[in-house]
């Protein structure tokens, strides 16, 4: 057998901080603003009386502080007197991690905050009456009140904010109310937004309710049953877009619309039960990438002809009538994941009401295979959800299957100051796309490793196929490699990592060949991929390093489609005129030059 070798050599990397004392100030709208302090601890004043300038996140007329390292505000203070605070105008403003509002704030502009990650505590007045959309997106808030003044709360002014456990509502506000720190409108007939950290498992969704809003439950991967009741009429866009935990979902008969990705990413999904007496139109997007010919979809027995028919729902694998005098039977599974080498097998075991007979199914039955005791045997590599289930009730477990392959794992390390590296390294296993913890979903965790005598991270008879490595440190936050092929052909070549201390994170960069360029800008992030209308791009260097970049988005046939130059390492680029499908970015900075594929939905 031919053997691969990984070769990790350490390479630190220490941010330069300069003392130098900088004085700047200028104007934004009716205001004025000073940045005061050193190039890594600056403190940015906004003064005056009345409104803040409303920015671009990218192009021309963006914040005048932005020409400094967003990365070293670390103090924001807002004098009373400022009515309006700008639309993006801290947006990518990492370091600072609280701000007061005085009462003087009356509104907040789109995208004020957005991609503050260090964001974590605000105080909102009694006078600030609008938050526009995306004003605190990818904040790290954990908690938040809105006053009795606020009038208008755009639905995703919160959303993608990953630490976020409560949104309350003080009780004399007209327009919103909360439920347990779950955002809603005043009657309580619109669900608006459940927020991510919440740690439940399950939900049920309050009577009375008859919209669950956009991107109500947008990535909340925690929660695997939520409970519609049967007032519900309308499922906005986004609204349980990557509920990954998700097995199945019963779509009240009253559901007149179901928005375009609805349930996008709900990978996990076993069955679907739609109890309105006729299909609801839907479009394609609304269940995308949901192996919906794996699932069973379960419909009123006397409109069975009509799903069989319509569009989308024709798509599902297998559509059976269903049947009330059952749906009360409670069904409980031992495990939830499991991970299995090809060849090995395993029993699972479900718990349910005497005398009611369970029936097994495997959705990837090339992957796996299981028998009608719940014996399951892993056949090749991949994953398979492997359902039981009685009547409409089921439950889920997730069977990853990884190649036979041995890993030699030797040495401790040598490096001075680097004693508690290890390197991870993840083999793929399926085709999913959801990030968790930097590592993209659908990859396991093939073997660990420290570095042997001579610095060197070896692992050995590695199986053929798709690998990320990350490298863990105390006190750092790891961030993966790109996607990374193995084959006969194609072997591990070096592989650097680079401490960053002033972010506390760890870049891991590689020089595995693409076929492309060979060189490469560090640590670039593209993101959300897939991607609507906005994609943020942001590259961990020092702004001072940064030189005018080229930008390229190319189509699958070759042609470039977007061209721009990107001024700053931290950049935003619209491209909602685009048509959906798969594109190349190009990124090219001096003699670096990165190519990422992005995917338009």
């Amino acid at each position: 057998m031919k053997k691969h070798y990984l070769l990790l050599f350490c390479s630190l990397f220490y941010a330069t901080i300069l003392n130098a004392q900088i004085v700047d100030s200028g104007t934004t709208g009716q205001c004025t603003w000073t940045l005061t302090g050193t190039e890594s601890d600056l403190t940015l004043t906004i003064s005056g009386a009345g409104v803040m300038e409303d920015y671009d996140s990218y192009g021309d007329v963006i914040p005048p502080w932005r020409n400094y390292d967003s990365n070293s505000i670390r103090t924001v203070i807002i004098d009373n007197g400022v009515t309006h605070i700008g639309a993006n105008v801290f947006y990518a403003c990492r370091a600072f991690s609280s701000v007061d509002f005085p009462g003087s704030v009356l509104t907040i502009g789109s995208a004020a905050f957005l991609s503050c990650s260090a964001l974590t505590t605000i105080t909102i007045p009694n006078s600030i009456t609008e938050i526009d959309k995306e004003a605190f997106v990818l904040t790290g808030l954990t908690s938040v009140t809105i006053p009795a003044s606020v009038t208008f709360l755009a639905e995703d002014a919160f959303r993608v904010c990953s630490d976020l456990t409560s949104i309350n509502v003080a009780d004399d506000n007209n327009h919103y109310s909360s439920i347990d720190g779950i955002l809603f409108s005043k009657d309580k007939k619109t669900l608006i937004q459940y927020p991510i950290k919440r740690s439940e498992s399950s939900y049920t969704i309050p009577a009375g309710v008859t919209v669950i809003g956009n991107h109500a439950f947008f990535y909340c991967d925690k929660l695997s049953v939520v409970s519609i009741p049967d007032g519900v009429t309308t499922i906005a866009n986004n609204a349980f877009t990557y509920c990954i935990g998700l097995t199945s979902v019963t779509i009240p008969s009253g559901v007149t619309e179901i928005g375009d990705n609805a349930f996008w990413n709900c990978t996990n999904f076993a069955s679907v039960t739609c109890l309105s007496p006729e299909p609801p139109a839907i479009s394609n997007s609304v269940f995308y990438n949901v192996n919906i010919a794996a699932c069973v979809l379960y419909v009123p027995a006397d409109q069975l002809s009509l799903y069989q028919n319509a569009a989308v729902w024709k798509d599902f694998g297998n559509i059976l009538p269903f049947e009330d005098e059952i749906t009360e039977i409670e069904i409980t599974l031992d495990k939830e994941e499991i991970y299995l080498l090809a060849g090995a097998t395993t029993m699972l075991t479900a718990t349910v009401t005497d005398g009611v007979i369970v029936t097994w199914k495997s959705s990837q039955p090339e992957v796996a295979t299981v028998d009608a005791a719940g014996t399951v045997t892993a056949i090749n590599a991949g994953v398979s959800l492997i359902t039981a289930s009685v009547g409409l009730d089921n439950v889920v477990c997730t069977l990853t299957v990884i190649q036979p392959g041995t890993s030699t794992i030797e040495g401790v390390i040598a490096n001075t100051g680097t004693e508690n590296v290890r390197v991870n390294l993840y083999i793929k296993v399926n085709d999913s796309s959801q990030t968790k913890r930097g590592i993209v979903g659908g990859y396991v965790l093939l073997a660990t490793t420290v570095p042997n005598g001579n610095g060197e991270y070896r692992f050995e008879d590695l199986p053929e196929g798709s690998y990320q490595v990350e490298v863990v440190m105390e006190d750092y936050d790891p961030e993966a490699t790109d996607e990374i092929t193995l084959s006969d052909e194609e072997t591990f070549s070096d592989i650097n990592f680079m401490l960053d201390p002033e972010k506390g994170i760890i870049f891991v960069d590689t020089g595995i060949p693409t076929g492309m360029e060979d060189n490469f800008v560090p640590d670039l992030k593209v993101y959300p991929n897939p991607f609507t209308d906005v994609l943020h791009i942001m590259c961990a260097v020092a702004v001072e390093t940064w030189h005018a970049a080229s930008l390229q988005v190319i189509n699958t046939a070759g042609a470039v489609v977007h061209n721009q130059t990107t001024t700053h390492p931290d950049e935003t680029i619209h491209l909602g005129h685009l048509p959906a499908g798969m594109y190349i970015i190009r990124f090219e900075n001096g003699n670096m030059i990165k190519t990422v594929k992005i995917i338009k939905k």
